[in-house]
């Protein structure tokens, strides 16, 4: 298991960690209650080098994070109070099973091997929530949104099914360094009152 640092619950963390999260959630309910048939790996999709992708022994998992979609900002004015977005994320879980059938395929026994697993993650993932109980600021319950048979080839096919959560993401403003303001507005007071014995200042001085 990959363990992802502990952050701040509105922190603008990018949602690539998530699919890290989610693939964890489905290795750790295999290890459970294995899922039948048995997945020989779970891996995340940027693990996917040639070399691995070469060496992929199916029933196999990948997880990747798709997309990431923003609401507009929330905050009326953005100089007193930053940015707060609403951030959906999607990700997809991509299940491989060996699709060796017998001559016509008639039997479709990669059929009744995917259906199983689809249904075994599917039990998994939905209604979970990636950071526990779900309190604002952190990812919602996971939700099902399509699947499709993605691929059907070199032997193996693979069913992509696209899973949405959202959470809030908050930026603060930047820091504001101490305004400096240009001494010509003090050389214009000072040359407005020749009583003044100071004479013209110089540079900048700052407020």
């Amino acid at each position: 298991m990959v363990l992802t640092p502990a952050v701040s619950a509105l922190d603008p963390r990018a949602s690539i960690p998530l699919a890290i999260r989610v693939r964890d959630r489905l290795e750790e309910r295999a290890a459970a209650v294995p899922f039948s048939p048995r997945v020989h790996d779970f891996l995340g999709v940027l693990d996917l080098t040639r070399d691995v992708q070469d060496g992929i022994s199916a029933p196999t998992i990948v997880v990747a994070c798709l997309r990431e979609q923003a609401t507009p900002n929330q905050v009326p004015d953005p100089d007193q109070g930053g940015v707060v977005q609403r951030v959906t994320a999607t990700i997809g879980v991509y299940v491989g099973v060996p699709s060796h059938n017998d001559p016509g395929g008639r039997k479709w026994k990669a059929g009744a091997a995917l259906d199983t697993l689809v249904a075994q993650v599917r039990t998994a993932l939905l209604a979970w929530a990636p950071d526990g109980q779900f309190p604002a600021g952190r990812w919602a319950p996971l939700e099902l949104r399509d699947g499709r048979l993605a691929s059907l080839r070199s032997g193996v096919a693979w069913w992509e099914a696209r899973y949405e959560t959202h959470r809030l993401m908050r930026g603060a403003p930047p820091a504001e360094a101490p305004a400096a303001v240009p001494s010509t507005v003090y050389s214009g007071l000072y040359e407005a009152d020749p009583s003044h014995q100071r004479g013209r200042l110089t540079g900048t001085a700052t407020c």
